[in-house]
């Protein structure tokens, strides 16, 4: 009873604060402990949809690190101006399904991105496609960090990250939102207290659509992807007031800023 209370009172005591990528390499276990990157998954989002979604994280106090998959007007501006940390989302999956309308190959799916935002070094691809020749491509175009791997909904303690044999450094993702309401974990484990430990890096991602949304569970996301980009529509079908994956966001950005959970 004394080591459990011993925790709770070490995690209430514990003051979380945000980092990044690029950070990690010169840092030891113990000053990550308790550190929180947090990634936007782009896929994709209309302008109007990150923009609402950036609005939030900067009036929370959040700066992510925003994983690009396509250039717009908006992105543009965000990528020229370098006020937050960058990686890229190439989409190998529809070469999987013998679509090449995205590139003809891996390499030129990666080539076509990079073009757009040159010099990121950090990727995570969609959908979390990895495999030994990705990672060989990867590190063939100077990449040194991946992020595709996810321990969200097991009960393995994983390392901070880890160095591979091509030297590129990866850091597994610990929460992700379409997770949480894919499983159905609800209230209770959308707590940012069941989301954050304070004992080891926290890497968490969102997506800008479901920030927007508030999206609940499946069902919610479902039924307003055929009004994607269309900002009329879709306003209707945001669910303010619910428990969802905005209100998680938002927990989260209250923790980091000092609140207690």
């Amino acid at each position: 009873m004394l080591d459990i209370d011993l925790r709770r009172f070490e995690e209430l005591m514990i003051k979380f604060n945000q980092t990044c990528f690029s950070d990690l390499s010169n840092l030891s276990d113990d000053e990550l402990a308790g550190s929180v990157i947090i990634g936007f998954d782009i896929d994709w989002a209309s302008d109007f949809i990150l923009e609402d979604t950036l609005q939030l994280a900067s009036e929370l106090g959040v700066r992510p690190t925003l994983f690009l998959t396509h250039n717009s007007a908006l992105i543009r501006n965000l990528f020229s101006e370098g006020q937050y940390e960058f990686g890229l989302h190439p989409n190998f999956e529809r070469l999987l399904n013998g679509d090449s309308g995205n590139g003809l190959d891996a390499p030129d799916v990666l080539q076509r991105l990079m073009h757009e935002f040159p010099g990121v070094d950090v990727v995570r691809s969609h959908s979390l496609t990895t495999s030994s020749r990705l990672k060989a491509l990867f590190k063939s175009n100077k990449f040194s960090i991946e992020s595709s791997f996810i321990t969200h909904g097991t009960n393995n303690i994983f390392p901070n990250f880890w160095y591979e044999s091509s030297g590129m450094l990866h850091v597994p993702i610990t929460w992700e939102d379409d997770v949480w309401f894919t499983l159905e974990e609800g209230e209770t484990n959308g707590n940012a207290s069941k989301i954050l430990r304070f004992d080891k890096l926290n890497v968490l991602t969102f997506h800008p659509i479901h920030l927007y949304l508030n999206t609940t569970d499946v069902a919610h996301y479902n039924a307003s992807r055929e009004f994607i980009n269309n900002p009329d529509e879709l306003s209707k079908r945001r669910k303010n007031g619910e428990f969802g994956v905005r209100t998680i966001f938002s927990n989260i950005a209250n923790k980091l800023r000092g609140e207690r959970l």
